[in-house]
Parts: C-alpha cells; structure tokens; sequence
C-alpha cells in the first residue's frame, strides 16, 4: 500500500464524514425547527388562553366595582338611618318623660275628684 492508497483512503474517509455529519446536521436543523414551531404554536395557545383568562378576571372585576358602590350606597343609606333612629330614640325619651308627668298630674286631679265627690248611701232605686 501506497502513501498515495493511504492519503486517497483518508481523502475518502473525511468526506464520508463531512458528508454524514451535513446529513446529520441537516436532520437536527429540520428537528429543532420543527420543535421550535410547535413550542411557538403552544406559547400562542397560552397567550391566548391567559388573554380569555384576563377578560373574566376583568368581567368579575367590574361586578366586584359594581358591588362594592353599592354596598357604600347602603352603608350611607344606614348611616343616615341611624342618625334619624338616634333622633327618634331621644324624642321618644322626650315624650315619655312628658307622658309619665301628665299621668303624674292625671293621678292628682283623680284624687282630688274623688275627695270632692259626695258619698253616697246604699242604693234606694
């Protein structure tokens, strides 16, 4: 065997592997790209999911504003009850206070009837 035989052996073996090492090369690339397709597919199903997701979040929200005015409404609605309910209590308190005098002078003016009325007999009908 020759240098010649041997460098033509060499010459042949490097290009088998230049050649199978491109092919290989190639194949990964298409994989890879094809993997990379598919994860962009799947982050784009993700985005749009999460933006379904931050519509109803945005939707409850809303109702939760909603909710929230209204239960101020009811609290201020209550609160002017209240104060009204104080202002009554404290008339009421006012009124009784006047009722038990006036049976108070009621009392008297019985009692002083009844000393003024002439006692009668028994009964004669």
């Amino acid at each position: 065997m020759t240098d010649e035989h041997i460098l033509a052996g060499f010459a042949n073996l490097h290009e088998t592997f230049t050649t199978g090492f491109d092919s290989m090369r190639k194949e990964m690339n298409e994989r890879i790209g094809e993997l990379e397709h598919r994860m962009l597919r799947r982050f784009d199903q993700v985005d749009e999911r999460f933006d379904q997701v931050d519509e109803r979040f945005d939707k409850v929200e809303g109702r939760l504003d909603k909710v929230e005015g209204r239960l101020e409404k009811v609290e201020g609605r209550l609160e002017k009850v209240e104060g009204r309910l104080e202002k009554v209590e404290g008339r009421l308190e006012k009124v009784e206070g006047r009722l038990e005098k006036v049976e108070g002078r009621l009392e008297k003016v019985e009692a002083k009837l009844e000393t003024r009325r002439p006692k009668r007999g028994p009964d004669r009908s």
